[in-house]
């Protein structure tokens, strides 16, 4: 299991990795994204009422094709740069 903690202004958020599934929790220690079977990038808990939570979800199998997707939202959304060694070596 990979692990990395980062930094984005003043804003914690922790990368879970295990080859297959990439989580990011955010700093409320929520999850605000996973890669996993759809890319998935919600807003933190505190802020879904009236707007609902999803910022970028796919609902689709991912795919090689779909990682610079993600990484590139979650550099978008949030500021937080997915390092490569994240990349899943495996999917469905």
């Amino acid at each position: 299991m990979l692990e990395k903690v980062v930094e984005v202004e003043g804003k914690v958020f922790e990368i879970l990795g295990d080859g297959f599934r990439v989580w990011v929790n955010g700093p409320d220690g929520g999850s605000v994204a996973r890669f996993n079977n759809s890319i998935d990038i919600h807003r933190p808990a505190s802020e879904h009422g009236s707007k609902g939570q999803c910022l970028y979800c796919t609902r689709t199998q991912v795919t090689p094709s779909d990682w610079p997707v993600f990484v590139s939202k979650m550099k978008e959304l949030y500021g937080v740069e997915i390092p490569d060694e994240f990349k899943p070596d495996r999917f469905l």
